[in-house]
């Protein structure tokens, strides 16, 4: 474990566990670096200690699933229209796109 964990105070170490459970690793790096940022630590050091708590928790974090890609959400929302064939599904996607940027959304 990365010693400036034994540096933080215990309110400062609760919070950071608190969001490394709930697998919210900015928020923990930000109060692990908030804490330690008046002995000279910089936020790289301050990932190094999250990292080492995500280790050290484990199984017990509750790690959020990985939000689904633009693209991959659309292929699941066509395909659960109905619309399955992958060049229909590009064709669309690759007009939606370009028309939603062009501000005329279809």
């Amino acid at each position: 474990m990365s010693g400036w964990w034994t540096c933080l105070e215990e309110r400062a170490c609760q919070e950071a566990d608190e969001n490394v459970l709930r697998d919210r690793r900015p928020t923990a790096v930000k109060a692990v670096w908030e804490a330690l940022r008046p002995l000279g630590v910089g936020v790289h050091e301050a990932e190094q200690v999250v990292h080492a708590r995500y280790e050290a928790l484990g199984d017990r974090v509750r790690h959020s699933p990985p939000a689904p890609q633009p693209l991959q959400a659309v292929w699941l929302l066509l395909r659960l229209c109905g619309t399955v064939t992958p060049s229909t599904t590009g064709s669309w996607c690759w007009s939606r796109c370009w028309t939603t940027r062009l501000g005329t959304a279809i």
